[in-house]
């Protein structure tokens, strides 16, 4: 533990995917203590801090996201569930790879008390409207210090499409990776997060977006990097490298 000044600390670990919190929190302050000895530390230990849940969504403009709540009490999920004007989708606050990822129709709520039962029974639910544009799948589009991933005049951005007979996006349940274009509503929307992002010291970060919204934001161990090299035919890690360098002559 005795780290050199020149050296960058790169972070690569997701605490969605442990079911121990402990180690997470550790590793936290063990890299805050290297930023204090002037190693760089990528992204930023207290950015993580602040991203460690799909609360963080929360830093999002309101426009840009799904109506949403967090909370462990079954009364208030219920109610957030019978003043939607259409579906929901219900997950827990800290998880990924779709596990407990539950989408609740109107006319079919006859399991919600057992949703609600797996949700809350080790931390806090997330509640959001269904965005109808989720069939088609969603877009996942990386940013770096706050500005789209760009190589070659292209942005690294992929679209990750349903299976079909599952509603979920997320590959490893089955969807399947496929290309997208940076829209103008997606230069809307990173040109409005990617300054927080920055502020937060997440620079490297990716954002899910479904019919023009975020539904989550990717601080640790964004994915989609390799897809979106191979759709593209571009380098995305080079601009990430040369950004990881450069800050080591800064």
């Amino acid at each position: 533990f005795c780290p050199d000044a020149d050296d960058v600390v790169i972070v690569r670990t997701n605490p969605a995917r442990d079911a121990q919190e402990s180690p997470h929190l550790v590793l936290l302050d063990l890299l805050r203590i290297l930023r204090s000895r002037g190693v760089r530390v990528f992204n930023d230990p207290a950015g993580l801090e602040r991203a460690r849940s799909k609360l963080y969504l929360a830093s999002v403009p309101r426009r840009f996201r799904p109506r949403t709540i967090v909370s462990r009490d079954a009364a208030i999920i219920r109610r957030f569930v019978d003043e939607a004007a259409g579906p929901t989708v219900l997950k827990p606050l800290v998880g990924t790879r779709g596990t407990d990822v539950f989408l609740l129709r109107p006319d079919r709520r006859a399991n919600l008390p057992q949703i609600i039962d797996v949700l809350v029974r080790s931390g806090f639910a997330m509640v959001q409207d269904y965005v109808p544009e989720a069939v088609e799948g969603d877009t996942r589009v990386l940013l770096l210090n706050g500005e789209p991933l760009t190589a070659g005049g292209k942005v690294a951005v992929v679209r990750r499409v349903p299976s079909g007979e599952d509603f979920r996006s997320n590959v490893h349940v089955g969807a399947r990776p496929a290309a997208a274009e940076f829209t103008e509503q997606l230069r809307e929307i990173t040109d409005a997060v990617g300054p927080g992002l920055k502020a937060d010291g997440l620079v490297l970060a990716g954002l899910d977006v479904i019919g023009g919204l975020i539904v989550e934001v990717n601080a640790f161990s964004p994915g989609g990097l390799h897809d979106a090299n191979a759709f593209a035919g571009v380098d995305f890690t080079e601009p990430i490298l040369d950004y990881f360098e450069q800050a080591t002559l800064d």
